[in-house]
């Protein structure tokens, strides 16, 4: 299975909702024991936006796929807010999204 995290991260419910397998999916507001949701602070650099660094969340959570709304891309631009794709294989790309495996 994949463990798949989405930017923007709230798509992670409605793929998980319409993909039938068993993936893991890195949803947020989720209650962490000891630690209520300050993962989302640390993870986070604007609300719905997770940090540009792939390689943290694969190696904190063993995150190996993310698939990415392409036009969350281009307002987090707007932002200076970059993530970068090109390193990464490309496993599935449409006018909406790119998922690329990390």
């Amino acid at each position: 299975p994949l463990k798949i995290i989405t930017i923007p991260t709230k798509i992670a419910f409605r793929l998980g909702a319409i993909v039938f397998q068993k993936h893991q999916y890195y949803y947020r507001f989720i209650d962490m024991p000891k630690k209520g949701h300050t993962y989302m602070d640390e993870d986070h650099v604007q609300f719905d936006l997770i940090k540009p660094d792939f390689e943290h969340f694969k190696n904190k959570y063993g995150i190996n796929t993310v698939v990415i709304e392409k036009k969350a891309l281009r307002s987090a631009a707007k932002n200076n807010i970059y993530y970068n794709t090109l390193d990464y294989p490309i496993l599935f790309e449409n006018n909406e999204y790119i998922a690329i495996f990390i």
